[in-house]
């Protein structure tokens, strides 16, 4: 199969994945996969595997929120170049000051394919279900049931800021909120995208900037 990856490098999923069992991970300090300087760049094929983060004390459970208010780029992973991904679910909770989603922070000439999103997503500035900040790649057969929620500017269900990339068969269904620049599908849309079968529910609340 041609994934258009800049590495034939490959991952494969083999089990679920609970990051909360983990005791030597401290979700404050949270550092997603890749960084600007090496972004993640080869293929990752999930298999249909769960990522989620519940940490069991006696008989209560809790599910983790990864990052705080003053943390940038946060999500699974945090900066993808020439990436390709499919076949996962994501249940997770992120919080930042910007740049925050679900999956992936800064995604770069990145395809992203049959990944379901669910969680809680807060930032100031810039959130999406899926992928904070996408230039260039495809989405295609994505659902987020993430909601997903911005003091500041830029929030949407999917994409929270978007320029020329390529996305179809599309759906959310979480709220999406954000003083301005609020999207079901995606907070800002720039240069040329093609869009193509998105579906998008929930509520949407957002101004615009003055």
């Amino acid at each position: 199969t041609q994934t258009g990856a800049a590495s034939d490098l490959a991952f494969i999923v083999v089990d679920d994945i609970n990051l909360g069992s983990a005791t030597s991970i401290v979700p404050e300090n949270w550092e997603g996969v890749g960084t600007q300087d090496v972004p993640f760049s080869a293929i990752f094929l999930g298999d249909g595997h769960v990522f989620s983060a519940i940490r069991t004390a006696g008989t209560t459970e809790q599910r983790l929120t990864f990052g705080t208010e003053t943390s940038k780029n946060v999500a699974l992973f945090s900066y993808t170049k020439g990436a390709y991904i499919e076949n996962l679910q994501v249940r997770m909770n992120f919080s930042g000051e910007s740049k925050v989603a679900g999956l992936i922070a800064n995604a770069e000439k990145t395809s992203v394919s049959r990944v379901t999103v669910s969680g809680e997503i807060g930032a100031k500035n810039i959130a999406g279900g899926v992928v904070a900040q996408f230039s260039g790649g495809s989405l295609k057969n994505i659902v987020s049931s993430s909601n997903v929620s911005v003091s500041g500017s830029i929030a949407g269900g999917i994409v929270g800021y978007m320029t020329d990339a390529q996305v179809s068969q599309v759906r959310t269904s979480g709220s999406i909120s954000a003083s301005a620049f609020a999207g079901g599908f995606a907070g800002v849309v720039t240069k040329a995208s093609t869009l193509s079968n998105i579906a998008t529910g929930g509520s949407v609340s957002g101004g615009s900037i003055s």
